[in-house]
C-alpha cells in the first residue's frame, strides 16, 4: 500500500548530482527504468550565484528535453549536493560549490522550475545507492567515502541511515589533520598540486591517473601519497564505528588500484587487532549517487506514512 501511494503520485523522477566539477542528471521512472542515459556537463562552479543557477536549470530542462517527456508536472526533481541545508532549505557552506554559499537552493530552483525540489547530500545519496543496488547491498553497517573535489562520508547503522542529532554526521571532511584539514590531502586538489609541484605540469585527476596506470613515476607517487593520507582518516573510522565495509566512490574511487596498497599498508598499523578491512570502490559510482537519492526520497516518504 505504501508502495502504490508513493508511486501514484509521480510517473517520472529527474535524478541530479551536482557537483564541484560535474553535474550528472539521469531520469527514470518510478521502476527505476532509465528514460535517458546519465548525462554530464561542466558545473562551472565558480560562476556569480545566478549565472551557475541557471546552468544548473539548463542541465535540468536539457534532460528532460532528451527524456521526451511531455507531462512534466508528473516529474519530481531529486537533487545531491556536497553540502547540508538548515530548515530554511539554505544551503550552510558549500565549499566545493563557493558562490552558492547561503543560498535558498530549494527555492531558488523550484521558482525557476515551477517543479518541486527534494535535496539531501551527496555522500548519503551515494552510499543508499550502494545499498540498494552495490558493495554495501547485504550489509546493515556500512560507510561511503565519496573522493573528488572534496571529500563525504556517510554511514549506516542497522540498515538505516544516521545523520546525527544535528543533521551533521559524516562531516569528517573539516576535522584537522597535519597542518590542515584531511580534506587538504584527500581530494583532487590535493593530487593535483602535488603532480605539478614534482612534473611542472598541472592536469586533471583523470589525465594523472591515467599517465600513473601507464607507469609514470611521479603520477604513481602521488597515488601512493595520496593512499597514505586516505589511511589515516579510515582508521578513526573504522576504530570508531566499526563498519562491515567502506565503500569508495566519487571520481577518484576509479583509480582506486592506484592507491589500494599504500592505503591498506598503512591502516593496518593503526587499526584494533581484531578489526577487520573491508574497503570497495563502487562499480558504478555516478549511478549509485543517483539512485541514491530516489531511494533516500522513497524512504523519508515511507517513515512519514507510518508515522502519520
Amino acid at each position: 500500500m505504501i508502495n502504490n501511494a508513493l508511486q501514484q503520485k509521480y510517473k517520472y523522477f529527474l535524478l541530479a548530482d551536482i557537483g564541484g566539477t560535474t553535474i550528472s542528471t539521469l531520469i527514470v521512472d518510478n521502476q527505476n527504468n532509465r528514460l535517458t542515459k546519465v548525462l554530464k556537463r561542466s558545473t562551472k562552479r565558480n560562476l556569480r550565484k545566478i549565472k551557475l543557477l541557471g546552468n544548473i536549470i539548463d542541465a535540468f530542462q536539457s534532460t528532460i528535453r532528451k527524456s521526451a517527456i511531455k507531462e512534466t508536472k508528473s516529474i519530481r526533481l531529486l537533487v545531491a549536493l556536497p553540502t547540508r541545508l538548515n530548515e530554511m532549505g539554505n544551503i550552510i557552506s558549500c565549499p566545493n560549490l563557493p558562490t552558492l554559499g547561503d543560498t535558498n537552493f530549494k527555492k531558488e530552483i523550484e521558482n525557476r522550475l515551477n517543479m518541486p525540489l527534494f535535496i539531501s547530500s551527496d555522500s548519503y545519496c551515494f552510499i543508499a545507492g550502494e545499498f540498494t543496488t552495490g558493495c554495501a547491498k547485504g550489509f546493515k553497517h556500512f560507510c561511503g567515502i565519496t573522493l573528488g573535489t572534496g571529500v563525504g562520508l556517510a554511514f549506516f547503522i542497522n540498515g538505516e541511515p544516521f545523520f546525527g542529532a544535528h543533521g551533521f554526521a559524516g562531516e569528517i571532511w573539516k576535522s584537522a589533520y597535519k597542518d590542515g584539514i584531511w580534506e587538504d590531502y584527500v581530494s583532487s586538489k590535493y593530487i593535483q598540486s602535488v603532480y605539478q609541484k614534482n612534473s611542472g605540469k598541472f592536469l586533471t585527476v583523470k589525465e594523472i591517473a591515467k599517465r600513473a596506470f601507464w607507469g609514470e613515476k611521479n603520477a604513481k607517487e602521488v597515488f601512493v601519497k595520496f593512499g597514505i593520507h586516505l589511511a589515516y582518516g579510515l582508521s578513526y573510522i573504522i576504530n570508531i564505528l566499526d563498519p562491515e565495509v567502506i565503500v569508495l566512490g566519487g571520481s577518484i574511487s576509479k583509480s582506486y588500484e592506484l592507491f589500494k596498497e599504500s592505503t591498506i599498508h598503512r591502516i593496518k598499523k593503526y587499526l584494533v587487532n581484531h578489526k577487520k578491512i573491508i574497503i570497495k570502490a563502487s562499480v558504478e559510482p555516478d549511478l549509485s549517487t543517483l539512485l541514491g537519492i530516489k531511494w533516500l526520497y522513497e524512504h523519508r516518504n515511507k517513515a512519514a506514512i507510518l508515522h502519520k
